[in-house]
């Protein structure tokens, strides 16, 4: 990266995107979250919105000892380099606006990339994956599938496109394939889909790296997140000491470097996850499958690790999602200090609860209101603080 100032700009509904796939009614969400980008700025970078947030919400974030890129909207940043959260023509031409540096793969190359037909070649060649995964582009292709997997059920099926759980579907019992065509031709016509038998998950894990354009890579950073059981993400957990990590971060790795070289050849070059998890095999083996997606764009990751470099580095930190549906925020920071009263952040202690997304943001002519998905970072001392801490202000922001 060079001395430019950066510009910043997140968008959502990257994954969804690439696949084709309709988000009208996400937009607005979408642009919500991509406040969040500015946390991995600092003096002298922008961050680009399609939102109003308030000045209250940047003072705020500055009391917790964090930096927040200077936010943006439209005008000239031909003096900035530009950092896609990931590149595709909606982001490309959203950034080409403002006149910023752009450097990034060719579109077609991050469009292979993050696709799980890609993923599913991986794993195919190093044993990666779920054992058992098949990658589908056909009617035929699924009642092979199936009949292949008769022994395997429950399945679960993946679009080829898509993050966070988006398009799963879960088939508990073997089914003739033309009984469940009307859900398979939308899959058919966004790319396809694998099918994989379904896990009991225990440990959902990452690892992230930054693939420069010369080939060299970064150092390998694993992370555990915490996922709902259709696999949406919620929770990232970052902590000073981790069994499960200790554990399982050799093999992952392992894994994992043949994963980026094939990045690489691929032509690709930036921000890259690889997503992993830990389960009980039908014997009640302790089991791994190292490497079940890749992610060529930046992941909440990124900014959950920056946000506790700066203000709780030696901490148990979860940096965790709760959709307006679960919490109700009040009209001022103040107001939200003295709602989670004892647990509020302190960055002397380098412990307790920061809210990272505004109370209020304004999207279009729209009034100001509380964002669809409100974003938390949460340090303690021990991990059982630290959950304790997160049940604390769940139950404080609870809607009665």
């Amino acid at each position: 990266m060079s001395n430019r100032g950066r510009l910043f700009y997140l968008d959502a509904l990257f994954d969804l995107q690439l696949g084709g796939f309709p988000f009208r009614n996400l937009k607005q969400s979408s642009a919500e979250m991509s406040v969040l980008f500015g946390l991995m700025g600092s003096a002298g970078d922008r961050v680009l919105l399609d939102i109003e947030i308030p000045a209250e919400y940047l003072e705020y974030i500055h009391s917790a000892g964090l930096s927040f890129a200077e936010p943006f909207h439209d005008g000239d940043c031909s003096s900035f380099q530009a950092v896609s959260w990931g590149w595709n023509e909606n982001s490309l031409k959203r950034v080409s606006q403002t006149g910023a540096e752009v450097k990034c793969p060719d579109l077609s190359i991050i469009r292979r990339c993050n696709s799980r037909a890609f993923c599913h070649e991986i794993n195919s060649k190093y044993g990666s994956g779920v054992p058992g995964t098949r990658y589908c582009q056909s009617i035929d292709d699924f009642g092979s599938a199936l009949d292949s997997l008769k022994d395997s059920f429950p399945l679960v099926i993946k679009p080829t496109f898509g993050g966070s759980g988006y398009g799963f579907r879960r088939l508990v019992s073997h089914v003739p394939v033309n009984s469940i065509s009307d859900q398979l031709i939308p899959l058919i016509e966004h790319g396809g889909a694998v099918v994989e038998p379904w896990c009991s998950r225990l440990y959902d894990l990452s690892t992230s790296v930054y693939i420069e354009p010369d080939g060299s890579v970064s150092s390998y950073r694993h992370q555990r997140f915490l996922a709902n059981r259709h696999g949406a993400f919620y929770a990232i957990l970052l902590s000073p000491e981790d069994f499960v990590l200790d554990k399982y971060s050799p093999v992952m790795e392992k894994h994992v470097k043949p994963a980026v070289e094939e990045l690489i050849s691929a032509g690709y070059f930036g921000p890259a996850g690889f997503d992993s998890f830990v389960y009980t095999d039908r014997d009640g083996i302790e089991n791994i499958a190292p490497v079940i997606e890749i992610n060529a764009r930046f992941s909440m990751s990124d900014i959950a690790h920056k946000v506790r470099n700066q203000c709780a580095p030696d901490r148990y930190c979860l940096f965790r999602m709760i959709s307006r549906n679960r919490c109700s925020l009040p009209e001022s920071y103040a107001e939200f200090n003295r709602l989670i009263a004892d647990f509020t952040f302190c960055p002397k202690n380098k412990t307790g609860c920061i809210l990272l997304t505004p109370l209020r943001t304004r999207y279009g002519n729209n009034s100001f209101n509380q964002p669809f998905r409100n974003a938390f970072f949460i340090a303690a001392k021990s991990l059982d603080d630290l959950f304790n801490l997160d049940s604390c202000l769940q139950n404080s922001l609870s809607k009665k």
